[in-house]
């Protein structure tokens, strides 16, 4: 409640001193430990630390810089469209009829030899057996790819009756 004339009525303590006006708390704090000191150089340690606390900010909070690009290959460096493929077929009976082919390249029919195919092209084996097979006999043609500077790739193609399987190459 203000009275006339006075325009802080109520007294303020600190430290076990009196008070009437606020200003002399801060002419009273001047001779306060923590406050002692040169107010330029205080200005200063407070400006390098807004400054470094920026900084920190700004690190913790600016966008990643997205990675670059790895070059495009060159027509000259770019695969070939076609890549001849070693392989082997092992089949556990007579067969009638073997077909192997790579995407849109034609088919071979011999046991081994040089297969041509496109890159991550599929492979399609179709095998018909001279006899029928037995009841619950699984038959099986084993293909072995040797593609150059990389290790030897295995698969095995079973089934009860002919086989007509697609591989998709790793």
């Amino acid at each position: 409640m203000l009275c006339r004339g006075n325009r802080f009525p109520e007294k303020t303590t600190t430290w076990g001193r009196t008070f009437r006006n606020p200003l002399a708390i801060a002419v009273h704090l001047r001779h306060f430990f923590a406050v002692r000191g040169s107010p330029l150089l205080r200005s200063i340690v407070i400006v390098l630390l807004l400054i470094a606390s920026a900084a920190v900010l700004v690190r913790l909070t600016s966008a990643r810089a997205p990675e670059k690009a790895p070059l495009q290959a060159t027509p000259a460096e770019s695969k070939p469209s076609s890549q001849r493929l070693p392989y082997r077929l092992t089949v556990s009976a007579e067969t009638a009829e073997v077909k192997l082919s790579a995407g849109d390249h034609p088919a071979v029919s011999e046991l081994s030899g040089v297969l041509e195919t496109a890159p991550n092209a599929p492979l399609f084996l179709t095998v018909r057996w001279k006899t029928p097979a037995a009841a619950g006999e699984h038959r099986f043609a084993k293909l072995v790819l040797e593609p150059a500077g990389k290790p030897t790739i295995t698969h095995v193609f079973d089934a009860e009756g002919d086989i007509d399987d697609v591989f998709e190459l790793p």
